[in-house]
């Protein structure tokens, strides 16, 4: 299980913000921290199911992060929105599809997130 509070350093070159988990149901959580400024949600979510087209049964793990900015002044509001999702079939082994999750992730983060900037310019 994850612990009651998690830390995201740094997310704006700032500060640290110390999320606490409010909730958690079954295989789900969800964390939160609000200032006067902001508010951070974070959800981690862990689902099974079926995928009808292979009559395989996969375990869906995913976590999402909210960061609403409150409006100020003349600062408008920004909703911004990030998650991350894996699946892992029934039968194969933990190792081997966090692996590929690892992949992604380290490219995605690599060579100060070129990858994320390129796609956020809607390179593909």
């Amino acid at each position: 299980m994850f612990s009651d509070t998690v830390v995201f350093t740094d997310i704006h070159g700032t500060e640290d913000n110390t999320l606490t988990r409010i909730n958690q149901d079954k295989y789900s959580s969800e964390y939160l921290l609000v200032t006067d400024l902001k508010e951070i949600r974070m959800f981690i979510r862990n689902t099974d199911f079926v995928d009808k087209t292979k009559n395989v049964k996969m375990a869906r793990h995913n976590v999402e992060i909210i960061e609403t900015i409150y409006p100020v002044g003349a600062v408008p509001s920004y909703l911004r929105k990030a998650f991350f999702t894996f699946q892992v079939q029934q039968g194969d082994t933990l190792a081997s599809a966090i692996d590929v999750a690892r992949e992604l992730l380290e490219w995605l983060s690599a060579t100060s997130y070129a990858a994320l900037t390129k796609l956020a310019n809607y390179e593909s």
